[in-house]
């Protein structure tokens, strides 16, 4: 999965993500802040959920800006981001109960 962020007058910034990799700090930021499990928040973001798409925003640029927190980038246009759906993750969906035939 890959996220644009591209506002007006400034340079696009992109990153890829796979959730295999967040790390625990992440993780738990998300669920925290969310109140949902690591795995709905990414089922949410194949849905397109703004605040999930968001929670990733945030999750990502703190990388760069420690201080920053969640309220920062809940005024955030729609149109100044884009998923991509790189096809290099492998999100399982939770509801989804069903076994490859084999």
């Amino acid at each position: 999965m890959k996220l644009i962020y591209a506002p007006p007058g400034e340079v696009p910034q992109e990153w890829g993500f796979d959730q295999e990799e967040m790390t625990g700090d992440q993780a738990i930021l998300v669920e925290d802040t969310l109140g949902v499990t690591s795995l709905e928040w990414a089922a949410q973001l194949q849905k397109g959920s703004m605040k999930a798409m968001l929670a990733l925003l945030w999750v990502l640029r703190r990388e760069q800006e420690p201080d920053l927190v969640f309220a920062d980038v809940t005024g955030i246009k729609v149109s100044y981001m884009t998923v991509v759906d790189d096809g290099d993750d492998e999100t399982p969906d939770p509801k989804d109960d069903s076994v490859a035939a084999t």
